[in-house]
């Protein structure tokens, strides 16, 4: 089984790569509203959500 670490680690990783794309996705389709900055980033609250 994974501890917390690990599957922060791999949650992290994956969202590196997916959130440019994402963002990239919404400026395209025009579906982008106003974004506030969140205290935690995406990658953390799955992580936590997973776990």
């Amino acid at each position: 089984m994974y501890d917390f670490t690990e599957i922060f680690c791999i949650v992290d990783d994956f969202f590196k790569k997916f959130e440019p794309i994402y963002w990239q996705f919404l400026k395209q389709e025009n579906k982008r509203q106003r974004i506030r900055q969140a205290t935690l980033s995406l990658s953390e609250i799955v992580a936590i959500s997973i776990y």
